[in-house]
Formats: structure tokens, sequence, C-alpha cells
């Protein structure tokens, strides 16, 4: 899971090809539209990055809907620890789904 501005920490997530599949959420319709076309990238659109850790709750539990993941699983989130600019990935969180 990554929460991105523009779409650049989901893409170099997507060069290491992980067997997962990459959640990437972002504001912009534009970046969403055109991570449609990366490879195992899923994109999401989320209201706004304020409230990173209510937010990455909320999505976990939207991947659990869309059967992504499943309780006892760990989800790996990257993001920034400045909720007003996350255009700079610097936090790597390992999380378990409740």
């Amino acid at each position: 899971m990554v929460l991105t501005e523009d779409g650049a920490s989901a893409r170099l997530l997507s060069k290491y090809r992980p067997r997962q599949p990459i959640f990437a959420c972002s504001t912009n319709s534009g970046v969403i539209r055109s991570l449609n076309l990366v490879q195992g990238v899923i994109p999401f659109k989320i209201p706004s990055f304020q409230g990173t850790e209510n937010l990455l709750k909320s999505l976990i539990s939207t991947a659990k809907e869309m059967k992504l993941c499943k309780r006892g699983n760990q989800v790996v989130c990257v993001h920034s620890t400045k909720e007003e600019d996350p255009g700079i990935s610097n936090v790597l969180k390992i999380l378990e789904v409740e």
C-alpha cells in the first residue's frame, strides 16, 4: 500500500515486480488513470491525505473488501510523515490486518 501524490512511488515499487499487488492511493484522478497502466498496481482514489493513521486503517478495510488481503496478513505501507506534502515517501510501516 502506497500513498502517492504523483504516482512516482508506486511506479518505483512496481519496477521491482513484487509478488503482491501494490495498492496505490492518490487524490489526483489523472494519476489514478495513469497508474492503471503500471504492472502490478491497483490504483484507488482517496479524498485527502489528512489523518494518515485513520486513512491507512480505512484503506486496509477497503483492501479486505476487494479481497487483496485478509485477517492475519501483514501489509507494508509507504507514505510521508508530512500530510501536507505526500510527494516524498519517508515512512515504511508493516501493519497487521485485523
